[in-house]
């Protein structure tokens, strides 16, 4: 019986990895948020800190702490609480999107709260998920980066399939078309379109990822990512999204990124060939 020796060598740009009985495997340096959250009873006799936790954001599941037994007096029995979180680094510029959903179950009744942030690292965001007889439940949130190597299993190159991609200008609330593509991948690999305009407060940016889970026979199951910035008041349109869009062959599906009144922003038409 022989021995099979895997190897590893080292480098800061690069790590190469044998993994035995499985498929080809590469590591990267990626970024990822730390989203820190203490769980604060605040009330007139002070601020309690209930717990502190910490959940590792990587823009694909969402991140959950939860805590049994909150007591909240003078209520007899203990609370449950429960915050779902999920986020991705920027891309651009130095604001996170960050996702949070609050859940606080008490005295056979349910309070949730969802809100969305647009978080610089070093700052402190507060959201109120409950409020009772002067006392209020807080989750006080920072965030902050980190970067690692991360092992990616190389995926599997599956059947082609072609992207008819039409970008257009929505302004007005009318539709003004830029500009037509073609991207060609295959089932499992990822294509990219991606555009910089303009600077300073007038800076966009911004990148549309699509990535074909499956077909099956007509259908097409495809994975979107669109990240990047927009111009906005009071502050920047920050953009982190991740969805699964479920579509047919030569079918048309709308991607919009707009904001106000008269609509503004932008529209990607996607239609896939196969």
């Amino acid at each position: 019986m022989g021995v099979r020796r895997c190897s590893r060598v080292w480098i800061w740009a690069a790590v190469t990895v044998c993994v035995l009985g499985a498929g080809p495997v590469r590591v990267e340096q990626r970024t990822w948020l730390v989203l820190h959250v203490d769980t604060l009873r605040v009330g007139g006799q002070g601020t309690e800190v209930l717990g502190t936790d910490t959940l590792a954001l990587d823009g694909r599941e969402d991140a959950v702490l939860e805590r049994e037994r909150v007591a909240w007096p003078p209520f007899s029995e203990t609370g449950r609480f429960r915050l779902d979180a999920t986020g991705r680094a920027a891309t651009s510029g130095d604001l996170h999107s960050v996702q949070v959903h609050t859940r606080f179950e008490l005295a056979g009744k349910t309070f949730e709260g969802e809100r969305e942030f647009a978080m610089r690292e070093g700052s402190s965001y507060l959201m109120e998920a409950f409020a009772h007889e002067g006392q209020r439940l807080v989750a006080a949130l920072r965030v902050e980066t980190e970067s690692g190597p991360v092992v990616i299993q190389a995926a599997t190159v599956g059947q082609r399939i072609g992207f008819e991609l039409e970008v257009a200008r929505m302004t007005d609330n009318r539709a003004i078309p830029l500009e037509t593509n073609q991207l060609n991948t295959f089932v499992g690999e990822a294509v990219e379109y991606s555009f910089r305009r303009g600077a300073g407060a007038e800076l966009e940016t911004l990148l549309l990822r699509l990535r074909p889970v499956r077909i099956d026979h007509d259908l097409a199951e495809v994975e979107f990512e669109l990240s990047g910035s927009l111009p906005g008041l009071p502050s920047r349109l920050v953009l982190d999204r991740r969805e699964l869009l479920y579509t047919s062959r030569n079918a048309t599906s709308s991607i919009e990124v707009t904001a106000g009144a008269p609509v503004e922003g932008y529209r990607f038409r996607v239609t896939p060939r196969f």
